[in-house]
């Protein structure tokens, strides 16, 4: 696929008001400060509307591609660790950051994104992934359908509820902190509005399908979303 923050960047060009975001990038699988730059060249070159979406992965193969010192089943405790390095590269004028899996020694890392830092959006939607978004992400960003309660199964409203009470655990207000729920497959509106109510703050809607549609393809398709957009442009 198209690289994610080159494109960000272009979007960034073309566009005034949007906000760009990753859905989702696998951060692991980048050099840390070479990643580090890249985001917040793109937060720079945008004015500040970069939100980074992240997530882990699920391919065991690609991940020993790229990190053949990190087993699998670490990748939770490596995301963790490489959103706290990413933050200090972008807060500390000159930066340094020791733990298991990432390491740099002092450094001027620029640019500095506009304000800052840049919102970090965890996507992951499995019990494990809910705690982690729970504790240290700025918003949480799972899709739908992969919204997996503690016993395994599907449960968009239980899992919500379990974030919110998770966050609040861990001395966040819970209620404060942004849902933007990916919806799979064309909307409805009833099924929105029942996200909405139990405290979704942001639909993102996938693309008409993942096989780069055409620009009339996609406009049509827009055309279809206007109605449901503005059944919730006063919410």
């Amino acid at each position: 696929m198209m690289d994610p923050w080159v494109s960000i960047a272009a979007a960034a060009e073309q566009t005034k008001k949007l906000i760009l975001g990753t859905g989702i990038c696998l951060l692991l699988e980048h050099d840390l400060l070479v990643l580090a730059c890249s985001v917040a060249t793109a937060d720079v070159l945008s004015q500040g509307r970069v939100v980074m979406g992240i997530g882990v992965g699920w391919n065991e193969e690609e991940l020993e591609n790229h990190r053949p010192d990190l087993p699998f089943k670490k990748r939770y405790s490596a995301m963790r660790e490489r959103v706290e390095a990413l933050r200090v590269a972008w807060q500390e004028e000159q930066a340094s950051f020791a733990g298991t899996w990432d390491n740099f020694s002092s450094s001027w890392v620029y640019p500095k994104p506009v304000n800052g830092s840049v919102p970090i959006a965890l996507g992951n939607a499995g019990p494990l992934g809910i705690q982690h978004a729970a504790q240290y992400a700025d918003e949480w960003a799972p899709i739908d359908i992969g919204v997996m309660n503690t016993d395994g199964k599907p449960d968009v409203f239980g899992g919500i509820e379990r974030f919110r009470r998770l966050a609040d655990e861990a001395g966040r207000d819970g209620s404060s902190i942004p849902i933007s729920l990916y919806i799979w497959g064309r909307p409805r509106l009833e099924r929105l509005e029942n996200y909405a109510a139990a405290g979704v703050t942001q639909f993102v809607f996938t693309p008409v399908n993942f096989d780069l549609p055409s620009a009339d393809d996609t406009l049509r398709y827009l055309d279809e979303l206007t109605g449901t957009v503005e059944a919730f442009r006063d919410q």
